[in-house]
């Protein structure tokens, strides 16, 4: 009896073990399954975290991992710095920081903003360039759009190569900013800026056979902005500038002096001066062009291009003298001998003197 007990239990023992072993397998493929659906709902929650708002994201040269994150989460464009920081350390985004301008657009993933910004995939800027009498002024208001600074800016042009690898010096450089609206890299150096900008102003001379025009009428290109910059000073109303152009034209073709109140203003930096007296006259200044005769060494500011081309397209006529309508209404009364012009500007001195303007 004893042996026949211990033979069927030992055909037992087999399957005994067989079904633990299953057992096990079970476990571990379940076990398996588990972890690999909580794999697949971390990676579908990892890439499923979105940017909250619309943001201009502007990394400086030299800024750090850190600096980028703490931005994004302060300024809580990013809600979820965990899940940030985990895709942006699977993409190895810590080490391949890139200085930029980068526009986050909400609804954005957190994998497409870390791709986008390891790539140094920047958003253009839009740099309109407005019409300035101050050099200075124009480079502080251009370089605070940029990365690079009013003084790196500053330098550049100072540069004497650059000068003579143009034909701008001191006095027409600010010729070169003609207004209108450019595209840039907010990290694009200035060195880069100011060949990308001489590019912008040869093709501007390029466009409309402007430079043949220059040429057929006798004139230069940085003549014609020289004019226009004075032209632009003149008048607000558009309707008068081909007229002024052509009165200034006139003038020089005649060798006389320009006799315009701007450039004495410039050169006095008065620009609200209403009346240019002859102690004003008598200012030893190459932009004096009461003293002087042709045109100043340079612009008086950069004008715009409806200037420029109200100048290549001049009025053809006989007029040689203007002056402000004695209306103030921003016109101007044209005469062809000097005597016209002495009657209308005592109709405009006498407006004046009513209103007891002086100066």
């Amino acid at each position: 009896m004893e042996k026949n007990t211990n033979k069927k239990e030992n055909k037992k023992t087999p399957k005994t073990k067989k079904v633990r072993i299953n057992r096990k397998i079970f476990i571990a493929i379940g076990a398996a399954g588990i972890a690999f659906t909580i794999f697949i709902i971390s990676i579908f929650y990892l890439f499923g975290q979105k940017i909250k708002k619309d943001y201009t994201l502007f990394i400086y040269p030299n800024s750090s991992y850190e600096t980028v994150v703490n931005e994004l989460t302060s300024e809580k464009v990013i809600t979820n710095k965990p899940a940030f920081e985990i895709l942006a350390k699977v993409l190895k985004y810590p080490d391949l920081v890139k200085p930029g301008r980068y526009v986050l657009k909400k609804g954005m993933t957190y994998f497409e903003t870390v791709r986008k910004l390891r790539s140094g995939a920047q958003t253009p800027i839009k740099l309109t360039i407005p019409s300035k009498r101050n050099l200075n002024e124009l480079l502080q208001y251009i370089s605070n759009k940029f990365a690079f600074s009013y003084d790196s800016l500053r330098k550049e042009i100072d540069n004497k190569e650059f000068y003579d690898s143009t034909e701008f010096n001191e006095y027409t450089i600010i010729a070169l900013f003609i207004p209108n609206t450019y595209e840039f890299y907010w990290t694009t150096p200035p060195d880069k800026f100011l060949r990308k900008m001489y590019k912008h102003y040869k093709n501007f001379w390029k466009q409309n056979a402007r430079s043949e025009k220059a040429k057929q009428i006798g004139f230069s290109p940085l003549e014609i902005i020289t004019i226009a910059s004075i032209v632009q000073e003149e008048t607000n109303i558009k309707s008068e500038y081909s007229k002024i152009a052509g009165v200034y034209i006139n003038r020089l073709k005649k060798d006389m002096k320009l006799q315009a109140d701007p450039t004495v203003r410039f050169a006095l930096k008065d620009f609200g001066l209403k009346r240019v007296l002859l102690k004003h006259l008598k200012l030893a200044s190459p932009y004096n062009t009461y003293k002087y005769k042709g045109l100043p060494p340079g612009p008086i500011n950069n004008p715009y291009p409806q200037v420029i081309d109200a100048v290549l397209n001049y009025d053809k006529h006989n007029y040689l003298f203007f002056c402000a309508s004695p209306k103030l209404d921003g016109t101007h009364l044209f005469a062809k001998n000097y005597a016209q012009h002495k009657k209308n500007a005592q109709k405009y001195q006498n407006t004046l003197n009513k209103l007891r303007i002086w100066k």
